[in-house]
């Protein structure tokens, strides 16, 4: 028997924390909003991780600190072996060009005023020391690669559709090779037409660079199709952590299962699937004694309301409910 080779992590997070203190009038102290809270995962060479949940879940806020744009408050980000939050400035501006960004919105992340090329030369101008005509040689290969022509070059943003514009986002992003790209939303502007044609793209894109994918989306159709673990968030902490193929078999957090059962399926089995949660996302400046999601849940005992439930293993998979583990139906979709 042979023993295969571990995946390389390319990145890791700890307990990773970020507090922003938000002013609540004249006079008055300000109140500390905690984005994410004690978030944990790794990420492995060529996988992709999706990260799902409602808006204000803290998906966007997690993005921006694996992308160096902001600094975690507490807890450790390692990238590719280096500890985020303890690199000097120097440091973490060699280390940026291994993470990459694809933004929601296609057009408002294209400068309007440049042509394509000039957009897709600048990351090679200021990040490595090839000549003009290698540059050149470089965004003409990448353009083909996303499926575009040459001639596209010399063109600006607004001649492109939005699926183009985002073909030249996601040019833009792997045009560096980086190891990470973090897609926040990258599809969600898109006609529905064109979404699978740029999922699969990327798809392709990773199977030929293998760059990894933190892929931020709230549209659980989107994920099944291009991710290879879910993570879901809610109110800035991670409920549930699982393979993709394990996760829609049979989702184990009550709110997991509420977000699946509220993805349209043509399937009329699934569509008969509903888990009733009453209510708006709590406040982000709340505080609970127990679960955050207690107020929610439509199997919320005492003790979901008294003790905060410790992210555990449950059925190969990381879950952060006290009844995970229960063989009550109420709690999974039928």
């Amino acid at each position: 028997m042979t023993m295969t080779e571990a995946p390389e992590v390319v990145l890791e997070a700890r307990e990773l924390q970020r507090d922003y203190l938000v002013s609540s009038g004249f006079l008055s102290k300000p109140r500390t909003l905690r984005a994410v809270n004690g978030v944990s995962f790794s990420l492995e060479a060529g996988r992709t991780l999706a990260v799902v949940g409602e808006s204000g879940c803290g998906k966007s806020t997690l993005a921006r600190l694996v992308t160096m744009i902001e600094r975690p408050t507490a807890g450790q980000l390692h990238i590719g072996g280096v500890e985020v939050g303890a690199a000097a400035p120097e440091e973490l501006r060699t280390m940026r060009p291994s993470v990459q960004l694809i933004f929601q919105d296609p057009f408002g992340s294209l400068n309007p005023r440049k042509r394509i090329g000039d957009i897709l030369d600048e990351p090679l101008a200021v990040n490595t020391g090839l000549d003009r005509d290698a540059r050149h040689d470089a965004v003409i290969a990448m353009l083909e690669r996303v499926g575009l022509r040459p001639e596209h070059a010399v063109r600006y943003p607004h001649m492109f559709s939005g699926g183009q514009r985002q073909r030249v986002a996601i040019a833009r992003a792997l045009i560096l090779n980086p190891k990470i790209v973090v897609a926040d939303e990258p599809v969600s502007a898109l006609d529905v037409s064109v979404r699978a044609q740029v999922l699969n793209l990327m798809m392709d894109l990773q199977e030929e660079l293998s760059p990894s994918y933190l892929f931020i989306s709230h549209d659980l159709g989107v994920v099944r199709h291009i991710a290879d673990r879910v993570m879901v968030m809610y109110l800035g902490a991670v409920v549930e952590h699982c393979e993709k193929e394990r996760f829609f078999a049979r989702p184990l957090h009550p709110y997991s299962q509420a977000l699946l059962a509220a993805t349209p399926s043509i399937d009329g089995a699934a569509r008969s699937r509903h888990v009733k949660i009453a209510g708006e996302l709590p406040s982000p400046f709340d505080r609970f004694e127990g679960c955050a999601f207690a107020r929610r849940c439509p199997a919320a005992t005492g003790r979901c309301r008294s003790e905060r439930p410790a992210l555990r293993t449950v059925d190969e998979r990381l879950v952060a409910c006290h009844h995970a583990d229960s063989p009550s139906p109420s709690l999974r979709p039928a």
